[in-house]
């Protein structure tokens, strides 16, 4: 009998200047292969991001060039690259998915076309049509005719959240067999959270926002918020890959801080000295097509979470005070100022919902999930 071998296609990318960083899919994807890891499944990610090197020890890099055009050529005939490194005759071959696109459906393509029927699953992290940056481009349209070809042709699929899997329908006349497979909560945090200090202890205030500074991420608002309330010994911290345009714009401002990109240890550290944590993402398109990670971390954090209506799709929880969840900048503005009196007046669900919220998406919990799914 054959050996299984997982092909894990992905764009990974730790240069915060690509186009294709993205925080919370670096996050998803270490998270699945540490899960194969821990299985002892042989996988390889197959990383389409190009020209980058990121050092996995079973990584194949399939594109050289930027171009769009010449980069999804690359990926359709990638096979005959992979070929060099993987003898496929040896093994069962599963293919798993980040986020069905037209170029993850170009790589099942390569596949097919050199002779290989893969075991095909998927993890559907957002959907087509969700942001106006992408209508413009047209590249929903691409995505959603993948997303749905190879939804068809899968076994089963990972989606992050209950609300995505009933947004499937939207999509798909079809029913599949689905799990929910979200981001999880590392051990290195739940350790970490046991060691915090409570918030609003100290005379300084510190505000955290950790995320990309698109507009749709609503950090601009955020700033001003904080500009407005001018909160006496308040310090906001912004960590994610801002541009030197952007901190000459705020650079009178010596109590707002870009940290920059920092390692993941490093920010879990931050998140466990904050008083506040901010998720003050945007209106766009579809809300309930996209998933907030970082909301996960946010309201596991035990800090006091400032939390925009548009990133709640996906995770509602009725122990989370309304009073914390904000639709526009000046209601946000009134959050930070009251922020601290709001704390010692919640601070009991607060810490019931992170001490769920730990238990519900820790590593040990989201993995089992996984490998149930293939029944490893």
């Amino acid at each position: 009998m054959k050996d299984e071998l997982f092909l894990y296609f992905a764009s990974y990318t730790t240069s915060p200047d690509n186009k294709w960083f993205s925080a919370g899919a670096n996050k998803k994807i270490e998270q699945t292969l540490s899960i194969f890891k821990e299985n002892n499944k042989k996988t390889f990610l197959i990383n389409f991001t190009p020209k980058e090197n990121n050092k996995f020890v079973n990584e194949i890099q399939i594109c050289n060039h930027l171009n769009p055009i010449i980069y999804r050529l690359e990926i359709l005939i990638s096979t005959l690259k992979i070929r060099k490194f993987i003898d496929f005759k040896k093994y069962k071959i599963n293919l798993l998915i980040y986020n069905a696109t037209f170029e993850s459906l170009l790589f099942y393509f390569s596949l097919r076309i050199f002779g290989i029927n893969p075991k095909l699953s998927i993890e559907v992290e957002d959907l087509p049509f969700a942001r106006s940056r992408n209508l413009a481009l047209l590249r929903s349209f691409f995505d959603n005719f993948a997303l749905n070809l190879l939804y068809k042709k899968s076994k089963f699929c990972f989606f992050t959240s209950e609300i995505m899997r009933k947004n499937i329908k939207d999509f798909m006349n079809y029913k599949k067999e689905g799990f929910i497979y979200p981001p999880s909560i590392s051990e290195k945090f739940l350790d970490l959270s046991k060691l915090r200090d409570e918030p609003f202890t100290s005379d300084k205030i510190k505000i955290i926002y950790a995320g990309g500074f698109h507009k749709e991420k609503g950090v601009f608002e955020l700033i001003n918020a904080f500009i407005k309330a001018n909160l006496r010994n308040a310090f906001l911290y912004l960590y994610g890959p801002s541009s030197k345009d952007i901190r000459d714009i705020f650079k009178e401002h010596s109590s707002i801080k870009f940290s920059g990109m920092v390692s993941n240890e490093d920010l879990l550290e931050a998140y466990m000295s904050a008083d506040m944590i901010v998720n003050p993402h945007l209106e766009i398109i579809n809300n309930q097509y996209i998933f907030p990670c970082k909301n996960i971390e946010i309201l596991a954090s035990g800090a006091l979470p400032l939390i925009s209506i548009y990133s709640l799709a996906g995770l509602t929880f009725s122990d989370l005070p309304k009073k914390l969840i904000f639709k526009d900048q000046k209601e946000l503005t009134d959050l930070i100022i009251n922020g601290k009196n709001l704390w010692f007046k919640e601070k009991k669900k607060i810490n019931k919902l992170s001490k769920y919220i730990r238990e519900k998406y820790s590593h040990d919990t989201i993995s089992k999930t996984f490998a149930d799914a293939y029944e490893f």
